[in-house]
C-alpha cells in the first residue's frame, strides 16, 4: 500500500511538471467586426493584448517575429496573427512548376491555427486527415486546423474556407490575409462562428459551452517561414514545440473565456515543483530580475 501511494505521488509530481509548461490565455468578450480584411486595425482589436509567438518548433530557426490577438463575441471567435518577415516566400512563389499547391503548401510561408473543443484535451489526437487503405479516412472529432495558403491574387480578399478537413466549419470560417504596404510582413485574420464547432460527443457548442469548457479551449498557432535559402521551412509556435499540432494537440496551450485578457500564467500546482521560468505580459521569456510586471511560477509580480 505504501509503495502504491509513493508511486501515485511521483505520478502526480510528474504531471504537475507537464502542466507547468502549458501556456494559458484568458480572452475578453467584445463586439463583432464589420469587415475581415487581414489588417487587424479595427477598433475592437485595440483593447486586446498581443501574445508572442516565439517558441521554435524543435530545432528550427525561423527568422520571423510574430504575435496573435484573440477575442470572442456572442457569435464568433476572432483571431488575428501578425507576422514580420523580411523574405516573403508563399507557395505560389516557391513551388516548382511540376508541383501541386495542395501537396507542398505546408512548406512555405503561412499561418496555421488549431483548436480542440473537447472536454478532454489530452487524447493524443489532432485534426489530421488520415487516409485508410482502400480509400476513405478519419479525422479525430473536435479538432480543427485552419491553415490558408497564400494565392497570388488572393491578398486583401476575404473568403470562406472550404474542404473536408474543416468538418462542420467548412464554408463557415471567414479568413483574409494582407501584405503590409512596405512588404515587411503580413497579417491573417479569422472569423469563426462559435456554433459551428462540433465536439467528439456530436454536440455543437454555444457561447456558454465555450465559457464553461472543463479544461478550457485547446489552442495553438504555428507560423511557417521559408526564406528560399535551401533550408526548407522553419516554424515558430505559441506552445506545442515538440509535437506537430496537426497530428497531436496534447502540447498546445489553453484558452479560457472571461473578462480579462493577455497571458494569464503558467499552470502550476501549489506545493509541487516550480519551474523558475518567468514571462512578460506578451508571453516572452524574461529574466526573473526584469523590472515591471512579470509572471513567475503562475504568479504576477510587480518589480
Amino acid at each position: 500500500m505504501k509503495k502504491t501511494i509513493i508511486l501515485m505521488a511521483i505520478s502526480l509530481f510528474m504531471l504537475s511538471g507537464i502542466n507547468a509548461q502549458t501556456k494559458q490565455l484568458t480572452i475578453k468578450k467584445g463586439t463583432n467586426l464589420s469587415t475581415i480584411d487581414g489588417k487587424g486595425d479595427d477598433e475592437q482589436w485595440q483593447d486586446v493584448d498581443p501574445v508572442a509567438i516565439d517558441t521554435p518548433f524543435g530545432n528550427e530557426n525561423a527568422s520571423v517575429k510574430a504575435w496573435f490577438k484573440m477575442y470572442y463575441t456572442d457569435d464568433y471567435l476572432y483571431v488575428y496573427v501578425d507576422v514580420t518577415d523580411d523574405v516573403h516566400v508563399p507557395v505560389w512563389v516557391g513551388k516548382a512548376d511540376n508541383e501541386k499547391v495542395k501537396d507542398v503548401h505546408q512548406f512555405y510561408d503561412k499561418v496555421e491555427i488549431y483548436f480542440d473543443v473537447n472536454d478532454n484535451l489530452k487524447d493524443g489526437n489532432g485534426p489530421a486527415y488520415i487516409g485508410t487503405e482502400g480509400g476513405g479516412g478519419t479525422i479525430a472529432p473536435g479538432h480543427y486546423q485552419f491553415a490558408p495558403w497564400f494565392e497570388e491574387d488572393g491578398y486583401d480578399s476575404p473568403f470562406l474556407m472550404s474542404g473536408l478537413l474543416f468538418g462542420s466549419m467548412s464554408d463557415q470560417a471567414m479568413v483574409c490575409y494582407s501584405l503590409r504596404e512596405d512588404y515587411s510582413g503580413y497579417g491573417v485574420e479569422f472569423e469563426l462562428p462559435l456554433k459551428k464547432f462540433l465536439n467528439d460527443k456530436g454536440e455543437y457548442l454555444s457561447k456558454e459551452a465555450f465559457e464553461n469548457l472543463p479544461q478550457g479551449l485547446g489552442f495553438d498557432v504555428t507560423v511557417v517561414d521559408n526564406d528560399a535559402d535551401d533550408l526548407g521551412r522553419k516554424r515558430v509556435v505559441w506552445c506545442s514545440s515538440e509535437q506537430e499540432a496537426y497530428y497531436n494537440m496534447d502540447g498546445c496551450g489553453i484558452v479560457r473565456f472571461g473578462q480579462s485578457s493577455g497571458i494569464e500564467n503558467l499552470k502550476t500546482d501549489t506545493g509541487h515543483a516550480k519551474t523558475g521560468i518567468c514571462y512578460n505580459l506578451l508571453g516572452m521569456r524574461v529574466d526573473r530580475n526584469r523590472k515591471g510586471i512579470i509572471i513567475c511560477d503562475g504568479k504576477k509580480i510587480i518589480k
